[in-house]
């Protein structure tokens, strides 16, 4: 009897772990129906880059109704608010450190200092800083746009490249390094720093790729910026605020 009472004790206990182990991987959804547990750690948005993309895009939306006056105005607003913030925490001896409250609103000025320099005459520089913002890679091909190919076709640099290519002087497949001058283009002076030029052919057409690694700390953009954002892009990559991202545009030549 004892043996037999051991054995159902044991079995009770076992089922017991059994029920609670399914109880818990499951959760139950607004409608009653029973989700894993694993799909509602997935549907919930514990993600802050996210939440962070959709107020990025908000203001990318807000700035492209603004004038330069306007732009300017904001800017000096968000830096001022940005120093008192870093004011005190000097100021309670914490470390020197952007949380992610100063992190956005950094982002939040470069993306207005973008619009300021599409509004100046240089969208290509303009949307790689907003790319570099929001840490996405930019891919131009044919069909979907052209913003640099239009610019990229009529420099000198790509015409004496592309001649080559024809001619045979260049090699098809083959990457060349090459930079645009201020004097020939200044969107792409600023936008693109050293690009590689590949061209393949098929049997009717020669197709152009021109990729790049836009890295902030490289580029020089006083003539645009000076005197509208302080001079601090290259401390400002490291925070996390601007990142490396690739440029790839694809066009037939």
């Amino acid at each position: 009897m004892k043996q037999l009472l051991r054995k159902l004790l044991c079995f009770a206990l076992v089922l017991s772990m059994i029920l609670a182990l399914s109880a818990g991987a499951f959760a139950v959804d607004g409608k009653g129906a029973r989700v894993s547990s694993s799909v509602v750690a997935i549907l919930k948005p514990r993600d802050p880059g996210l939440n962070q993309i959709a107020e990025l895009s908000r203001a990318k939306q807000m700035f492209s109704t603004m004038s330069i006056a306007e732009l300017n105005r904001y800017i000096d607003l968000t830096a001022a608010q940005i120093r008192r913030s870093e004011a005190g925490l000097r100021s309670n001896g914490a470390p020197k450190k952007a949380n992610d409250t100063t992190v956005l609103l950094l982002k939040k000025l470069w993306l207005a200092s973008a619009q300021i320099a599409r509004l100046l005459g240089y969208p290509c520089s303009a949307k790689l800083i907003e790319c570099s913002v929001m840490g996405v890679d930019y891919q131009e091909s044919v069909g979907r746009g052209g913003l640099f190919r239009e610019k990229i076709v009529a420099t000198k640099t790509y015409q004496e490249y592309i001649a080559k290519i024809r001619h045979g002087t260049y090699t098809l497949g083959k990457g060349y390094v090459l930079s645009h001058s201020k004097s020939e283009n200044r969107d792409l002076f600023y936008s693109l720093h050293a690009c590689t030029y590949v061209t393949t052919k098929d049997c009717i057409s020669y197709h152009v790729t021109v990729t790049d690694t836009y890295d902030f700390a490289l580029m020089n953009y006083d003539d645009i910026f000076s005197g509208i954002v302080n001079n601090w892009a290259w401390l400002c990559q490291y925070g996390g605020v601007l990142q490396n991202i690739r440029v790839s545009i694809t066009f037939k030549a």
